[in-house]
């Protein structure tokens, strides 16, 4: 078998160009390893939510009222923009085709068994910002959108509408508590370190709706309703939507990252990547919510069916003998067909990408595209300069399959 994956490697692979950063990766998700959270690789589904049938997401779109700040595709004004009135459709039948939709996202990604639904409200804060502290309480600030000017908008009761029994557990019966909402500010009001974070900012629990419907800030199985969002100004819009992906995909697959933040030594694909990476979930994301199921290679494979990955979820993977208990090699065949077809920027990169897996996500980089030409040694024999910055150039100097491959 190690053999089929060496030819494999060699001869399906191809020099792909990965996602990369336009700037530097320097915001990142501020969202933190839950203690004591246990991936339990023999359960599917959302680990914290629901990720079969239908949820309502509420999306609020927020904003400090002195907040004049300029921004990139958001301007100042309380007139809705136009990628919020498309960010998530009203009902499944609506269909959207946008790349920036939820529905439409999570339709793809799922297969259609993930139906997300919901609507957007666009606001303002009560107060400026200074009322809410120096650094402003994203908790206060939070709090007072949510019962003051969301509330007498929106009915609250349409989003609450799954109990959480505990991990991997979930009923579709209201519990009392809101379900998800995805919180959108303006800028990045409370700190310029992080695009995103897996709560609504902590603190106590509160009601909305006449009191009948409570709203729980954390983050956790029975502690939470949503996620908080910081719209980063210098960042492209795409950025910012895979921060709302990445956030309700922490509900869905557990808390921890699949690479190290401050390094960020190799690039790859997922929910759960960078908002830099490529936002099309890989197979083991797929797999661990039970939208994909791929086949297990024990032996010799002849004739396998593999279709387009993203548009059928069809998928290999592959446990080597001597590997480690986690790891997996997993394969999937990207022909972009789909607008979330994006493992690279590249439209030419059609073909068969193999993905290593040494380990559950971990903050740590143990996990990377596997590249055509190999590992190799490497080292920097002179510098070069690039517009204006001064470079290493890198030479290969030897095999190793424990080393770095060209995208790393």
């Amino acid at each position: 078998m190690k053999a089929i994956i060496f030819i494999i490697l060699l001869l399906i692979g191809f020099p792909a160009q990965l996602v990369r950063p336009q700037a530097n990766d320097n915001i990142n998700c501020a969202t933190t390893p839950l203690r004591g959270e246990f991936i339990d690789l023999q359960q599917h589904g959302g680990i914290y939510l629901t990720s079969q049938g239908e949820l309502k997401v509420l999306v609020v779109f927020a904003k400090f009222r002195d907040d004049h700040s300029a921004h990139n595709y958001w301007p100042d004004t309380m007139d809705p923009q136009a990628f919020m009135t498309t960010f998530i459709d009203p009902n499944w039948q609506t269909n959207s085709t946008n790349e920036i939709n939820l529905t439409h996202y999570f339709r793809k990604m799922s297969l259609g068994t993930f139906k997300v639904t919901g609507e957007y409200v666009y606001v303002e804060t009560p107060h400026d910002k200074s009322y809410y502290g120096n650094p402003p309480s994203r908790s206060l600030a939070t709090k007072e959108v949510l019962q003051q000017k969301v509330d007498p908008l929106i009915n609250f009761a349409n989003y609450e509408n799954w109990t959480c029994n505990g991990s991997y557990s979930k009923t579709n019966q209201p519990d009392g508590t809101i379900d998800k909402i995805i919180v959108i500010w303006r800028a990045q009001p409370f700190n310029s370190g992080w695009g995103g974070e897996a709560s609504l900012g902590g603190g106590s629990s509160y009601t909305v709706e006449n009191g009948t419907k409570t709203v729980k800030t954390g983050f956790g199985c029975g502690v939470g309703s949503g996620v908080t969002v910081q719209d980063v100004v210098d960042r492209y819009l795409k950025y910012n939507f895979h921060s709302s992906v990445h956030e309700m995909a922490h509900w869905l697959v557990g808390s921890s990252h699949p690479y190290n933040g401050s390094t960020m030594s190799h690039r790859a694909w997922g929910m759960l990547r960078s908002g830099f990476d490529g936002i099309c979930a890989n197979a083991y994301e797929r797999e661990r919510v039970a939208w994909i199921n791929p086949t297990v290679i024990t032996g010799d494979v002849l004739n396998a069916p593999f279709t387009d990955y993203v548009e059928t979820g069809v998928a290999y993977k592959y446990h080597p003998s001597n590997g480690a208990t986690n790891e997996y090699y997993f394969f999937e065949n990207y022909q972009k067909l789909n607008i979330y077809c994006d493992a690279t920027r590249n439209p030419n990169d059609k073909g068969i990408f193999v993905y290593h897996m040494q380990g559950l996500y971990s903050e740590s980089d143990n996990n990377r595209c596997k590249t055509s030409n190999g590992q190799f040694n490497w080292n920097d024999p002179f510098t070069t300069n690039c517009w204006g910055n001064t470079l290493p150039a890198f030479k290969m100097i030897s095999v190793n399959r424990n080393a770095y491959n060209n995208m790393d």
